[in-house]
């Protein structure tokens, strides 16, 4: 039996000209598509409302917590990297808002711009949480006085004025001593191993946190009173203070004392010691003159004059600080003045008017000016007004870790970012009957806050992160 193979018809096959037709279709299809994707991979788009083809850019953001959820002009955002940095790309140039959510937080948006060729970064962008702040120590506190780890506080217990520390890190709060009730809190030692206090029948008194809060007076040991006693600025175990016109240097290990100088009649201490190698710094009385000025004197040879360095505004609350940069800012905020001087104290740098700052880092300066907050990178640059309010700031902070600022008023806690583009993120966390000090635990994901809440007096925490 033969096989038949049937063979195909005209309708089972292309002309040779529809075969060109098609052959055509797919080559300009091709010239077509061919250089948009190339452009598409080499970063450009096209723009419909302009009607051009333009170089597209992209944005990074890093949230915390980073199982937030960001929308980018209102459609949810997924793709995360394996550093917790989410990546927009391929955006034409123009503004995009940008918002991150998640439940028990505070939202975050701003609108961003976009340009071509540019990657906008937005880093570690900070949820805070939505909480209430709870109560640590419930009863009144009467003095505070914070280092990075570690504060000091008065409370009445039992009609009986006690003095506390307070770990910053665990959170822990222990009694060291039952004290006078005219105490205050003055200072903590560079290291904050010690604790200074004063009143009005013992005078200074330091007590040792490494031998459970011995309390040591230190007229008992000069066996005279001094005044204006205050710890060495770079020294753990040094104190200095006047008796008259005579200074005296404490050595907390050995209990032992020294004259140091005794300034030339007409002269009277105002204020606390710097001790520069050789040099020390203060502020004092020229009675002869009426006016109130910064002197140096020199240790090594008493016979040399005293060196006038800065006639300033009298006030009864001077005192001295290093910055990270080593200079020393002598600040009042009674006069509203910080006079920043250099690391020898030769000469006056900046003078800023100031009720209260914080510089906890050579490029992080942040001050209070009754009604504004401003950060300056560096004593030479104008400062950058954060906030300004139509009631007075009480004092301001920057948040370890992050680049977030807060500041008081007397009832309320605010956290403001730092990234001025739009308009800044701030967040009333904080609503008071009455705010009197704040800090913050060293990772700064805690908020420590002594004030009045809810008509109870004391100490609180706050979980922000």
């Amino acid at each position: 039996m033969s096989r038949h193979t049937p063979q195909p018809t005209d309708s089972h096959m292309l002309t040779l000209t529809g075969r060109r037709i098609v052959a055509g279709v797919f080559i300009v299809s091709f010239l077509i598509t061919a250089p948009i994707l190339m452009l598409m991979t080499a970063g450009y788009d096209y723009n419909f409302k302009k009607s051009v083809i333009q170089k597209t850019g992209s944005f990074s953001i890093k949230p915390i917590p980073t199982d937030t959820t960001i929308r980018f002009d209102g459609e949810i955002q997924n793709g995360f990297r394996p550093d917790n940095t989410l990546r927009v790309t391929d955006l034409l140039s123009g503004s995009y808002t940008v918002r991150l959510e998640k439940n028990g937080y505070y939202p975050w948006e701003k609108e961003l711009r976009v340009d071509e060729s540019v990657n906008v970064f937005v880093d570690e962008v900070v949820l805070f949480r939505q909480a209430t702040p709870q109560p640590l120590v419930s009863t009144e506190i009467l003095d505070w006085r914070a280092t990075p780890t570690t504060a000091g506080y008065l409370t009445t217990v039992d009609d009986q004025l006690t003095l506390n520390v307070f770990n910053l890190t665990t959170g822990q709060s222990q009694a060291i001593a039952v004290v006078a009730d005219d105490s205050r809190i003055i200072g903590w030692s560079a290291n904050g191993s010690k604790l200074l206090t004063a009143d009005r029948e013992r005078g200074a008194v330091w007590y040792d946190m490494n031998t459970r809060g011995t309390a040591i007076p230190v007229n008992v040991i000069v066996g005279q009173s001094l005044t204006n006693v205050s710890w060495a600025i770079d020294i753990d175990y040094h104190l200095f203070g006047w008796h008259g016109r005579d200074l005296y240097q404490i050595n907390t290990i050995t209990k032992e004392y020294r004259q140091l100088y005794h300034l030339p009649v007409g002269w009277q201490p105002l204020g606390p010691v710097v001790v520069k190698g050789n040099q020390f710094f203060t502020v004092a009385t020229d009675q002869g003159r009426g006016t109130t000025q910064v002197i140096s004197g020199d240790l090594k040879d008493l016979g040399q004059p005293l060196q006038r360095l800065l006639a300033i505004a009298p006030a009864d609350d001077y005192h001295f600080q290093t910055t990270p940069i080593d200079d020393v800012v002598l600040i009042s905020r009674q006069a509203m003045t910080a006079y920043v001087f250099d690391n020898q104290l030769a000469k006056l740098k900046k003078t800023l008017a100031v009720d209260h700052y914080d510089w906890p880092a050579a490029d992080r300066l942040l001050t209070t000016n009754g009604f504004a907050v401003q950060t300056m990178a560096s004593l030479d640059d104008e400062p950058t007004v954060i906030t300004r309010l139509s009631q007075p700031i009480t004092t301001a902070a920057f948040i370890p870790r992050i680049d977030y600022v807060a500041y008081t008023t007397a009832t309320t806690l605010t956290i403001s970012e730092l990234d001025g583009r739009d308009q800044r993120n701030s967040i009333d966390i904080i609503r008071a009957d009455r705010l009197d000090h704040f800090t913050f635990s060293p990772d700064g994901k805690t908020l420590y806050v002594a004030g009045v809440i809810n008509s109870q007096a004391g100490l609180f925490t706050l979980g922000i992160q």
